[in-house]
């Protein structure tokens, strides 16, 4: 299941040893997938995790069938979620529930990786009519939520 993580490993060692380079897994941002149906995509914190960790929360959600494509695909199953550091609006991890999930989560894996807040990609524009367009959408409606689910 983790063979990207062990295939990074590789990628570490051989620039440690070969090339010298002092790189470390520590804090990688690492993503997963299961391959269902609808596949589920997920990188970072999730709702749970990030309120354990002290976080004030903002979450942003949207159901797979309101997602045009997914419509026309016939494939409405599922969600897309978002959770961002309400201090700082960083997003912080998200969860892609629906046909391609494992795919199109590597929108907010790049976010992570780098720190991206979830206002530096809302108004990105997106393709229409494409699976990916709902990420967008699903960030459009983050707000700021109290507890949890």
């Amino acid at each position: 299941m983790f063979t990207h993580t062990a295939r990074d490993d590789s990628r570490i060692l051989y620039q440690n040893v070969i090339k010298n380079a002092d790189l470390s897994i520590k804090d990688r941002v690492v993503p997963w997938g299961v391959f269902t149906e609808p596949q589920l995509g997920r990188v970072g914190l999730s709702e749970r995790e990030a309120r354990q960790a002290g976080f004030k929360l903002k979450v942003g959600k949207y159901d797979a069938h309101k997602v045009a494509k997914a419509r026309a695909i016939g494939e409405t199953r599922g969600l897309i979620k978002v959770i961002a550091d309400a201090d700082t609006d960083r997003i912080l991890g998200a969860s892609v529930l629906m046909a391609d999930g494992a795919e199109l989560v590597h929108e907010f894996v790049t976010a992570v990786q780098l720190g991206a807040r979830y206002t530096d990609l809302q108004d990105m524009i997106h393709i229409h009519p494409t699976l990916a367009e709902g990420l967008n959408n699903a960030l459009g409606g983050v707000h700021y939520e109290e507890g949890l689910e």
